[in-house]
């Protein structure tokens, strides 16, 4: 039935592509119920929730989410979806494992007639795998991060013939809204310079020593000339979210290497010989390794591109001092960032530019230009892409509407549209009788400044994304309930006994509401569904109000009286 209507409703590409107004005009009219398949617990990573939102944030269609991974079972039917994206979180080269496409997933899929699309990363391990899994599940399009000369060498056309590749990055430059840090000036930040790096396997070759070496050479170097330094290259030390943004926002630079590599092991050969080899010889350094198994692979398909990494750090003005290298062609030495030598012959001109506050100030501000400002890379600009694929080859046909299926069920559809002014206005009643409750509890805290500063992340965010996660995905809820409790227990054991016992009471209303909501989503009914999606979008306006709420808040409990009189008047206003 999909099938059919896409190609009854084709639209040229070329068409599609030079008319900007003309494409408004074509996604207005024909959006397409679009799901996103993703691993839940990959989220804590900044990179990987940001490419995820992205959909939601810049597309043009209806997008809709679900944890497909590990053993979860398949709620979903996918004959009322267009088009199904496997994120990358999904591994498609791993047959086991909590990061693999779920079994009840992969058959539902495979018999979907929507169009298949698959997003690849790390296509250098166990490449043989995922073509096999690619015709398997019947993928209709790739987003690679192989370089274009190379793509036919990897997904040969004659295994794979009737898959489309297009081309991608391994992240996008981030927006305010999802870094919200401040951003120092460079004489203010404390570190000259900071690395979080890792020890990978040898099996990666060059490029996966480069991220360890660049670390560990400029901490020495750096110890021995008394420079302010944070670099470390254990896993034991890495930083996540907005505590990673914030750690890079406080120094003047930061190191960086290209990211993947150039090493394809197509069948798992490569890596099986490595660790044969350091089984059998603990003490065989990287050269010897690479001279025995790796040097006649490396090279044979270049995958050294531009980390997403680096484009955080030009977003936060920081400075990047980066082994040369290519990049992806997009930043560019001197002009965007400071080459070190991978010999580090050139150090001390490097440390010296470092102290150059001018020349810094001048540096990050043109690759602030140049790679953020201009929007060339940037989320918005991949899901234009996106979009413009998806359209051209499965735009929505106003005959689906009248077909055997009929309409999609409304608990698919989160577009208020679908949704009578009734209910809106019921279940924003019931929002507000809670935020209610909760702030009479709060106006008791002794604390109240110390709650708005300290705990919006431990309490707001975590109850806000456990909520998100309800509707996302309702097989991780559980999973992100634990976090909950486990701060709010963490922080009841540090406050006052009067606010323990106030808090204690907001804990139990909370635990009804969000108990309740999974009841809903556990046993759907298309009414109550529609309740959970309104209050999604309830939690956008959230995201959009929360400063000037919290503003508000904070002179309700300084000037409690001043306040409720302001509050009855603008409810009088309001009625009359």
């Amino acid at each position: 039935m999909v099938k059919e209507s896409r190609e009854n409703s084709y639209v040229p590409r070329d068409i599609l592509l030079g008319k900007e107004e003309y494409y408004e005009e074509i996604l207005n009219e024909n959006k397409l119920n679009v799901l996103i398949l993703y691993e839940g617990k990959s989220t804590y990573t900044s990179t990987v929730k940001e490419y995820i939102d992205a959909f939601k944030n810049f597309s043009g269609h209806n997008i809709y989410y679900d944890v497909a991974s590990d053993q979860s079972k398949c709620y979903v039917q996918f004959e009322y979806f267009d088009v199904v994206v496997i994120h990358y979180s999904l591994r498609l080269c791993l047959e086991s494992g909590g990061c693999t496409l779920s079994p009840a997933y992969a058959d539902s899929l495979r018999d979907s007639t929507a169009y298949k699309i698959a997003i690849i990363q790390d296509e250098y391990d166990l490449t043989d795998i995922v073509k096999k899994r690619l015709m398997d599940l019947k993928i209709n399009a790739v987003f690679t991060c192989v370089p274009h000369e190379f793509i036919e060498k990897v997904y040969p056309k004659e295994e794979l013939p009737d898959i489309e590749f297009f081309q991608c990055l391994t992240g996008y430059s981030p927006d305010e809204s999802s870094i919200q840090v401040d951003i120092p000036s460079i004489e203010s930040r404390q570190n000259k310079i900071v690395y979080r790096g890792r020890k990978l396997s040898y099996r990666y070759g060059d490029l996966g020593q480069e991220k360890k070496n660049i670390g560990e050479r400029m901490k020495q170097i750096c110890q021995e000339k008394n420079i302010q330094v944070d670099i470390e290259v254990d896993d034991d030390y890495r930083i996540y979210g907005k505590k990673w943004y914030k750690f890079l926002a406080n120094s003047r630079s930061t190191l960086g290497t290209e990211s993947g590599a150039n090493i394809f092991d197509f069948d798992g050969t490569i890596t099986k010989n490595v660790t044969q080899m350091m089984a059998s010889n603990p003490d065989a350094t990287y050269n010897d390794v690479y001279t025995t198994l790796l040097q006649e692979h490396e090279g044979s398909v270049m995958m050294n591109q531009i980390s997403p990494k680096i484009f955080e750090a030009i977003f936060l003005r920081t400075a990047l001092i980066l082994f040369e290298g290519e990049y992806s062609g997009i930043v560019q030495p001197h002009k965007h960032y400071i080459p070190l030598k991978k010999d580090f012959s050139n150090v001390d001109d490097v440390l010296a530019k470092i102290n150059d506050t001018p020349y810094l100030t001048q540096l990050t501000q043109r690759a602030y230009e140049d790679i953020i400002d201009s929007g060339k890379y940037s989320y918005q600009k991949f899901i234009r892409h996106f979009d413009y694929v998806v359209l051209n080859r499965c735009v929505f046909s106003k005959s689906r509407a009248s077909s055997d299926q009929g309409e999609a069920p409304k608990s698919y559809l989160f577009a208020s549209k679908y949704v009578s002014a009734k209910t809106i206005f019921v279940v924003y009643s019931c929002y507000m009788f809670f935020l209610k409750r909760v702030k009479n509890i709060l106006l008791n805290l002794s604390h109240p400044l110390l709650l708005c500063a300290k705990l919006k992340f431990k309490i707001g965010c975590f109850f806000e994304k456990a909520l998100t996660f309800i509707v996302d995905s309702p097989n991780y809820f559980n999973h992100r309930l634990l976090i909950l409790k486990r701060e709010i227990w963490f922080f009841l054991k540090k406050i006052s006994p009067t606010c323990r016992t106030l808090l204690k009471g907001a804990v139990k209303i909370i635990r009804k509401v969000l108990y309740t909501l999974k009841f809903i989503i556990v046993y759907p009914k298309d009414s109550a569904k529609n309740i959970v999606l309104i209050y999604k979008n309830a939690l956008v306006w959230w995201r959009h109000n929360e400063k000037r709420i919290y503003k508000i808040f904070i002179f309700g409990c300084k000037h409690p009286l001043q306040f409720v009189k302001r509050a009855i008047s603008k409810a009088c206003s309001f009625i009359t």
